[in-house]
C-alpha cells in the first residue's frame, strides 16, 4: 500500500531546512548590519570632528578676508557672489547691494576690455564709477577657473587712485601736484642711476632718515641684505621695460637698524629726460606679523593633534608603571634594598609625566584650569626659582595696581620659567633679566592679532647674545632648538599655553643687544582668589564597592590591585555598555556601588561622558569620577558642569586616586 505519511515528513524536513537557512542568513545579515552601524557611528564621529575643525579654520580665514586692507570678490559667469567689506566701502555700496550685480557694470566702458578677456589670470588698472558718482582707479588682480556652472573668478582689488594721481602729478607738473605727493599715505621715491633722486615726507618718516641722507645714499643701501640681489635685478629689468609696472614685497632696514616689510609698486618713468623708476611703498610689517601668527597657529594646531595622541597613549603606560611603583613601595619596608631603586624609578616616571604635560599643553587641547590670580606673585616666584644658583639676577618692575588675570597658575608659571631660563642661557657670563608688567589697552587695527580690550602685558628682557634674524621666525616651532641639551618644546609649549588663554606672545631680538619676550593675557575684573591651605600628606583608606571602566586591560588590572589594597571592593568594565550592566545589576541586588571611575575616551565604544548620561538615568545620585590621559577635552577642566563629582588625570599614584575617591564618596568634592 502507498504510505501517505512519507510526503508529509519530507515536506516538514524541507521546511525545517529552509527555516534553518533563513535564520542563519538573518543572523549573518544582522551581524553585518551591526558591524556596519558601528563603523558608520565611528565615521560620523570623525566627520563631525573634521567639520568642527573646518568651521573653526573657515571662521579664522573669513576674519582675515573681511579685515583685509584690499577688496576681495568672487564671481560666477561675471555675476558677483561674494564681496568683502573693504570692496563695498571702496565702491560706496553695501555688500547686499553688490551681490548679484556684474562687476563690469561699474567699470568705465573704455576699460572693460582690460579685464573681460579669456585669460586665466588678469592684472589691470581700470576706472570705476562709485555710488556717489566719483571716479576711482582700481588695480585688479584676478584668477579665472572653469567651474560646473560657468567660469569662476577670484579677484583682489586695491584703490590706487592716490597713486595714479601721484604718477600723473610727477609726469605732468611736479609743482602743481606736489601737495598730493607730500600728503600721500604711501612712501614715494624716484630711483635713477642707482641713487634716490626724490623722496616724499612719508618715505622719510618710514626710513627715519632725513631727505639729505636719503638723496646721498644708493637706494639698495636701504634694502635688507637678503633682498638686495633680487631688488637690483628687478630695478634693471624695470629700466629695460619702459612703462612696465611691478608689484613686490621687500624688507628694508631703517636708520635704527629695524627691519620692516614693504609692499612696493614700481613703474618706469622719465625723470629729467632720462629713465628712472618711480616707487610707491607701504609698510606691511603689521599685516605680515598677523599672517605669520595665523600660519603659526595652523602649524601648531596640526602638530598638536599628533602630540596629544602620543601623550594620551604614553600616559596610559605611565599610569601602569607609576601605579605599580606606588604599590611596590608600600609592600616593601623603608629599609628594604629595593626601596631606593623604586624611589629612583618613581622620580623618573614623574619626569616623564612632566614631558607628557608639556606635550598635552602644546597640543590643541591643553585646556587651562583657570582661576582669577594676581600675576605678580607668579612672576617673582618663577624668576627666583629658575635663577637659583645662576650668575644672572632678576630685576622687577611691577606696579601695585596691576590688573588680575583669569589663568591656569601652573601653566603661566611654566611659561615664565621657560622664558627666564632662555634669558639665563643667553647670558652665560651673567647679567640682569628685567621682568616687568603693565596694564595695557589693545585697540582694533593695532597690528596685533588680539581682540580689543584690557590686557596685562608682561615683558621678560635680557641683554644677551640675541637671536639671529634668520631663525627668529622658527623659535616657536616644536622641536626646534639651538641648544645641545634642549628638547625644543619650551617655547612651543609657552606659545600654546598663552594661545589657550586667548593671549599672545611675541618676540623682538637684535644681535648682541638682547631679546625681549612680550606676553599679553586678558585682564579680569575680579579680585584674585585666596590661596589654598596646605594639605597633610597621607593616604586615606576606604571601604565600599567601586566600579571602574577603562578600555586598557593593564589599567583595569592595576586599579583592581590599588583599590583592593586601599580596602575597596572593585569591579571593572572594558566599556560603557558593560559598566551600565554592572551598575544596574548592583542596584537591583541591593548592593550598589559607592562610586564609579570612568575613562573619558574609549575608541570604538561608549566613553565616560555618554556612560555617565546613561548612569544618571538609572541613578540620579551616582557618584562619578572622570579619568583620562588626554586633556584636550574640556570635561577634564570643567568636570562639574558635565555631572562628574571628581577628576583624576593619568598617570596617577595610589595617593591621588585614594584622596579623590575618599572626597567623592564622603560628599566633600
Amino acid at each position: 500500500m502507498f504510505d501517505e505519511s512519507k510526503p508529509r515528513v519530507d515536506k516538514k524536513d524541507n521546511l525545517l531546512s529552509v527555516q534553518d537557512e533563513l535564520e542563519k542568513r538573518v543572523y549573518e545579515r544582522t551581524s553585518r548590519l551591526e558591524t556596519i552601524n558601528k563603523q558608520l557611528a565611528l565615521e560620523i564621529s570623525h566627520r563631525k570632528k573634521a567639520e568642527r575643525a573646518l568651521r573653526k579654520k573657515e571662521k579664522r580665514y573669513r576674519q582675515l578676508v573681511e579685515n583685509s586692507l584690499t577688496g576681495i570678490y568672487l564671481s560666477r559667469s561675471g555675476v558677483l557672489t561674494y564681496v568683502n567689506n573693504t570692496l563695498a566701502r571702496i565702491l560706496g555700496y553695501s555688500v547686499d547691494q553688490l551681490i548679484g550685480r556684474r562687476f563690469l557694470d561699474f567699470v568705465y566702458p573704455d576699460d572693460k576690455c582690460l579685464i573681460a578677456d579669456d585669460r586665466s589670470t588678469r592684472s589691470a588698472q581700470v576706472r570705476v564709477r562709485c555710488a556717489d558718482g566719483r571716479i576711482k582707479w582700481l588695480e585688479i588682480h584676478s584668477t579665472v577657473t572653469d567651474a560646473r556652472n560657468g567660469k569662476e573668478e577670484l579677484g583682489n582689488v586695491a584703490d590706487v587712485t592716490d597713486r595714479k594721481r601721484a604718477v600723473q602729478a610727477l609726469r605732468e607738473s611736479e609743482e602743481k601736484y606736489r601737495r598730493v605727493v607730500e600728503n600721500a599715505n604711501e612712501a614715494i621715491l624716484v630711483a635713477q642711476d642707482g641713487h634716490l633722486r626724490f623722496v616724499n615726507p612719508k618715505a622719510m618718516r618710514m626710513s627715519k632718515y632725513s631727505e639729505a641722507e636719503l638723496l646721498t645714499k644708493p637706494f639698495l643701501y636701504l634694502i635688507h641684505a637678503a633682498d638686495r640681489a633680487r631688488m637690483a635685478e628687478l630695478y634693471r629689468r624695470g629700466l629695460e621695460s619702459p612703462e612696465s609696472s611691478t608689484h613686490h614685497n621687500f624688507r628694508m632696514i631703517d636708520k635704527h637698524g629695524i627691519s620692516k616689510w614693504l609692499e612696493i609698486n614700481a613703474v618706469t618713468i622719465t625723470w629729467e629726460g632720462r629713465p628712472a623708476v618711480l616707487i610707491f611703498a607701504n609698510d606691511i610689517s603689521a599685516r605680515r606679523q598677523m599672517e605669520d601668527e595665523l600660519i603659526k597657529m595652523d602649524k601648531l594646531e596640526s602638530l598638536g593633534i599628533l602630540a596629544g595622541g602620543i601623550a594620551h597613549d604614553f600616559n596610559n603606560i605611565l599610569t601602569a608603571i607609576l601605579g605599580n611603583i606606588s604599590l611596590a613601595k608600600l609592600y616593601c619596608g623603608p629599609e628594604d634594598k629595593t626601596a631606593k631603586r623604586l624611589q629612583e624609578a618613581e622620580r623618573a616616571c614623574i619626569q616623564a609625566q612632566g614631558l607628557t604635560i608639556q606635550l598635552l599643553t602644546f597640543a590643541k587641547g591643553g585646556v587651562p584650569v583657570k582661576k582669577v590670580v594676581q600675576i605678580a606673585g607668579i612672576l617673582k616666584e618663577a624668576a627666583l626659582f629658575s635663577l637659583r644658583g645662576s650668575n644672572v639676577r632678576p630685576e622687577f618692575s611691577i606696579p601695585n595696581d596691576l590688573w588680575t588675570v583669569e589663568a591656569d597658575e601652573a601653566q603661566i608659571s611654566q611659561v615664565t620659567n621657560n622664558l627666564i631660563i632662555n634669558a639665563d642661557h643667553a647670558m652665560p657670563q651673567g647679567g640682569i633679566v628685567c621682568i616687568s608688567a603693565e596694564n595695557a589697552h589693545v585697540i582694533q587695527n593695532s597690528g596685533l592679532p588680539l581682540t580689543s580690550g584690557c590686557y596685562v602685558k608682561v615683558c621678560i628682557r635680557d641683554s644677551g647674545v640675541g637671536i639671529p634674524e634668520q631663525i627668529l621666525p622658527r623659535i616657536f616651532d616644536p622641536y626646534f632648538t639651538t641648544k645641545k641639551m634642549g628638547s625644543g618644546l619650551g617655547l612651543a609649549t609657552s606659545y600654546s599655553i598663552v594661545r589657550n588663554h586667548d593671549g599672545l606672545i611675541t618676540v623682538e631680538s637684535h644681535p648682541e643687544s638682547g631679546t625681549a619676550f612680550h606676553v599679553f593675557l586678558p585682564a579680569s575684573t575680579q579680585p584674585a582668589a585666596a590661596p589654598l591651605e596646605n594639605q597633610t600628606e597621607h593616604i586615606p583608606a576606604g571601604k565600599g564597592r567601586v566600579l571602574l571602566m577603562d578600555d586598557e586591560a593593564i589599567i583595569r588590572e592595576l586599579a583592581t590591585e590599588l583599590l583592593t589594597y586601599l580596602g575597596y571592593e572593585i569591579e571593572v568594565a572594558e566599556d560603557g555598555l558593560r559598566a551600565m550592566e554592572l551598575y544596574k545589576a548592583a542596584m537591583e541586588s541591593g548592593n550598589p556601588f559607592e562610586a564609579v571611575i570612568l575613562d573619558l575616551t574609549v575608541p570604538g565604544g561608549m566613553g565616560g561622558r555618554r556612560t555617565l548620561e546613561k548612569l544618571l538615568e538609572i541613578d540620579p545620585n551616582v557618584k562619578s569620577i572622570v579619568s583620562s590621559g588626554y586633556s584636550n577635552d574640556p570635561i577634564m577642566a570643567d568636570y562639574l558642569t558635565y555631572g562628574f563629582k571628581g577628576v583624576v588625570g593619568k598617570p596617577y599614584t595610589i595617593k591621588e586616586i585614594s584622596e579623590t575617591l575618599s572626597k567623592v564618596i564622603d560628599g566633600e568634592a
